[in-house]
């Protein structure tokens, strides 16, 4: 079996920035079918060859490679045979831009679960792993470009796992070998959760895209042929979950799809870090929005809880409580075992790991007992309630008077905010919280002085505020007022 292995040269290579992706002439054959496994069979003048096409992506063109691997006669008509083979003349003219309404589904329910195939966006298709009807992980994504067989009669090849083909034919829609097993092609009903946009960032298919700065200063988002995939240019971009692109007070956001949402009036914008989802303050309102531009479900909403870890993880945790003996004083202990007597807590009623009473923390653990030189204790804050019923806050080490010489480092200095009427927990990660005083807030370290008559709830990133003069706005947890409009 002779082989012959040949290059695309650039006669054949249109150039990327003119279009969407590319398209390559087939010229080692005329085109005879394509077959499930083996991939292309061509006729030319040294009989039939079976063409093996592979494309990749160099210095932000996508090149073409290409084997020939000769096959008989008796070979050819075996190949032709089988029944999943695609003749040439079944082969027809398709409006591509119709993929984006359909996906291709396993129809096979087995031990390897269930597959959706489909363009996630211009650049890239993806395929989706299911179990039980729900979403698993992302099993597969490809880049892709064109083949072209005769003038404007084309098929699709994906990247990898070849071959590996999506082929316009009289009797629908093909796609050759991405299950490695029979699909459906259904209509594809574009509701995208949350946990596709997930999988896909988790994937790093975010950083396909860059930011390109442009000779006025203005910013686009690009593909990596240097194409733009958002029509807007920009002030400055922020990706995320989604992509934020701001023009002087106008925001425009735009998902991984790079379909804008249809939400005007933005004012602002706070992207989770944990889930696809962000706040937005559209005029006067706080809303939560999902990856599709829709108010978030109860699901979408969902905080991750903040579980202090040190240095450490889950695994590796030990238990520490603090506990108030018979005489008013307080112990620092790791399971039953006393650990240290806190210091200077004879006007303390209660003493506790949060504002919600909380007297039990997790904290790294270590084979030696739990000592002042452990670099959990060194960051944890304390609250506690005075006698008087006002209320204070402070380093737990600050009790810890078992060391002599020891000097601690805070990086909060929390001296000037004590025998306050109120504390809550704002967020606990990066340390904020709110302080009451003779009827006035304060949110720390954001704030310096008591200058709100009042602070609403914070639903994730943004509060109502409102001034002793009346005013009213939203607050943001960098300080950040938005004043009614």
């Amino acid at each position: 079996m002779k082989i012959c292995i040949l290059t695309f040269c650039i006669c054949i290579f249109f150039a990327a920035h003119c279009t969407a992706q590319p398209t390559f002439k087939i010229t080692e054959g005329i085109v005879q079918f394509i077959h499930p496994e083996k991939g292309i069979v061509v006729k030319n003048s040294n009989g039939y060859a079976i063409l093996s096409v592979y494309p990749e992506i160099e210095g932000g063109e996508i090149m073409i490679s290409t084997k020939l691997n000769n096959i008989d006669r008796q070979d050819f008509d075996i190949l032709k045979a089988d029944a999943g083979t695609i003749v040439s003349g079944d082969i027809t003219r398709y409006n591509f831009k119709k993929l984006k309404d359909i996906k291709f589904v396993s129809n096979e329910k087995d031990g390897y679960g269930e597959y959706e195939c489909f363009l996630f966006n211009d650049e890239i298709f993806t395929q989706f792993q299911y179990e039980a009807g729900k979403l698993i992980e992302l099993d597969e994504y490809y880049n892709y470009c064109y083949l072209e067989f005769t003038p404007n009669k084309k098929i699709v090849i994906l990247f990898d796992g070849y071959p590996n083909f999506i082929v316009p034919t009289n009797n629908g829609v093909k796609l050759i070998n991405t299950f490695n097993r029979s699909v459906d092609v259904v209509k594809n009903d574009h509701e995208y959760s949350r946990e596709h946009y997930r999988h896909f960032l988790a994937a790093g298919h975010s950083d396909a895209y860059r930011i390109d700065t442009l000779a006025n200063k203005k910013v686009r988002l690009v593909n990596y042929f240097g194409k733009d995939v958002i029509p807007e240019t920009f002030d400055s971009i922020n990706r995320g979950y989604f992509v934020i692109g701001y023009n002087s007070k106008k925001i425009e956001l735009y998902n991984y799809r790079f379909k804008k949402l249809k939400l005007r009036g933005i004012r602002a914008v706070k992207v989770n870090e944990v889930l696809p989802q962000a706040q937005i303050l559209q005029g006067n309102n706080i809303k939560t929005i999902g990856v599709t531009g829709k108010e978030a479900t109860s699901e979408d909403n969902h905080i991750m809880p903040f579980i202090y870890e040190g240095n450490g993880t889950a695994e590796y945790f030990k238990e520490i409580t603090l506990q108030k003996k018979p005489d008013g004083s307080f112990t620092l202990s790791e399971y039953e075992n006393k650990v240290f007597d806190l210091a200077d807590t004879k006007n303390i009623e209660a003493l506790y790991f949060s504002n919600d009473t909380i007297s039990k923390l997790l904290i790294t653990h270590s084979d030696r007992p739990l000592n002042l030189d452990m670099a959990p204790l060194h960051d944890v804050i304390v609250y506690y309630k005075n006698k008087d019923k006002t209320f204070g806050i402070n380093y737990l080490t600050a009790f810890i008077k078992e060391r002599p010489g020891y000097v601690a480092q805070y990086k909060l200095d929390f001296s000037g905010y004590q025998n306050l009427d109120a504390i809550k927990v704002i967020h606990p990660e990066k340390n904020i919280y709110l302080f009451k005083k003779d009827n006035m807030y304060l949110l720390y370290p954001v704030n310096k002085t008591f200058k709100y008559k009042l602070i609403g709830t914070f639903e994730g990133f943004y509060a109502r505020y409102e001034l002793p003069d009346g005013k009213k706005g939203c607050l943001d947890l960098k300080g950040h007022e938005y004043p009614d409009m």
